[in-house]
């Protein structure tokens, strides 16, 4: 996948079921699209910091998961609050 980086409108958080991962739903230009914060890159303390409705900058790699949009994020610092 192609390195991206969008500013985006946090609709929703949950963790995942297994491996604590962190997964955002986040509004980019009237598209949902999801952003997928593995535990090694600050899963936890994004879970803490990110709130529903922030607008957060987001650095990731594009690629497609069960066929929906999604930014993997490979470390915490990739996400920014404005």
């Amino acid at each position: 996948g192609q390195k991206v980086f969008l500013e985006a409108e946090v609709l929703n958080k949950r963790c995942t079921y297994t491996g604590e991962h962190l997964l955002l739903k986040v509004d980019c230009n009237s598209e949902v699209l999801s952003v997928f914060i593995p535990k090694t890159a600050g899963a936890e303390a994004l879970n803490i910091s990110v709130q529903e409705g922030d607008i957060i900058g987001v650095t990731g790699i594009l690629s497609e998961y069960k066929g929906e949009k999604e930014i993997k994020v490979e470390r915490k610092e990739d996400i920014t609050f404005n």
